[in-house]
């Protein structure tokens, strides 16, 4: 009985040793404030970022990662940075923002983000490869539907999140106005920008300048997450011009995109691709 439990106190510890010794390889941590964190995944494909936002009482992390790395756990990441309950919300549904959803039992919804009620139940969103651009059918459970009109409180921390479409029709922005952070999504990032819908990305810019100033540090989810405010401005002035007379616009080059030849267009510091999402949607 003794050397029985001393294999089994041998094999506990060698299995906390293994455990505490295991350090993360595919996520890196940056710190914006104490409260406010950059989850960045620099060897994915995507050069995705997610966005871990902690109040006094919970925490909102802004998208799911890239799920291309099994062997690493976002969630165990976020459990590292906070204690608060975390609720995932979801910046859109494409592929490269949702691929560790299933780690998390809270998901939430905004109202907006889901203009075909059929697709929702009272626990779960169904999403077709209209949204994720990748699978047929990706099913997200325990959902809760957030209402586009509220501010969210995590615990003297107000968080108000904007229906912004224009790269896909799922988008949306948040806000943080006490700290004066914009997590943008790929509505705005460094690098190339795909617009899906040039009216509504329009008017998401719009939306969004109209709730924040020059103050605000902007952050995207891919390349290199923090932009500049201006980037803003430039952006809206740049598709203003390209909309009113895009054949006057010649494209800098053409790029193998997933298999499919289209244009890039830059002016100034915004390179972007108007109407990407056929080369998905067609298959």
């Amino acid at each position: 009985m003794k050397a029985l439990k001393t294999i089994l106190f041998t094999v506990i510890l060698i299995s906390f040793n293994n455990c505490a010794n295991h350090t993360n390889t595919w996520y890196t941590i940056e710190k914006i404030d104490k409260n406010t964190f950059i989850i960045s995944e620099p060897n994915s494909s995507q050069k995705n970022s997610c966005f871990l936002i902690v109040g006094d009482n919970k925490a909102f992390l802004i998208d799911a990662g890239s799920g291309e790395n099994k062997n690493e756990s976002i969630h165990k990441t976020v459990s590292k940075l906070t204690n608060k309950p975390v609720t995932l919300i979801l910046s859109h549904f494409h592929f490269d923002h949702i691929g560790c959803i299933n780690e998390f039992d809270s998901i939430a919804i905004l109202s907006d983000q889901v203009p075909n009620k059929d697709q929702l139940t009272d626990t779960s969103l169904c999403l077709t490869k209209r949204e994720t651009l990748y699978q047929d059918s990706v099913l997200i459970k325990t959902i809760s539907l957030i209402d586009t009109q509220k501010d969210l409180n995590l615990g003297n921390r107000e968080i108000q999140i904007l229906y912004t479409p224009g790269h896909s029709p799922n988008s949306i922005t948040v806000i943080d106005k006490a700290n004066r952070y914009i997590f943008a999504g790929d509505l705005i990032y460094n690098g190339l920008l795909l617009i899906d819908d040039m009216e509504n990305y329009l008017r998401s810019i719009d939306l969004i300048l109209s709730n924040s100033n020059d103050n605000f540090k902007l952050y995207g989810a891919h390349g290199r997450p923090q932009g500049t405010y201006n980037k803003l401005i430039e952006l809206k002035q740049t598709l203003t011009d390209f909309r009113s007379d895009s054949l006057s616009y010649k494209p800098v080059k053409q790029t193998d995109f997933y298999g499919s030849t289209k244009n890039i267009y830059r002016v100034g510091d915004i390179s972007f691709i108007n109407g990407y999402t056929d080369v998905f949607l067609n298959d």
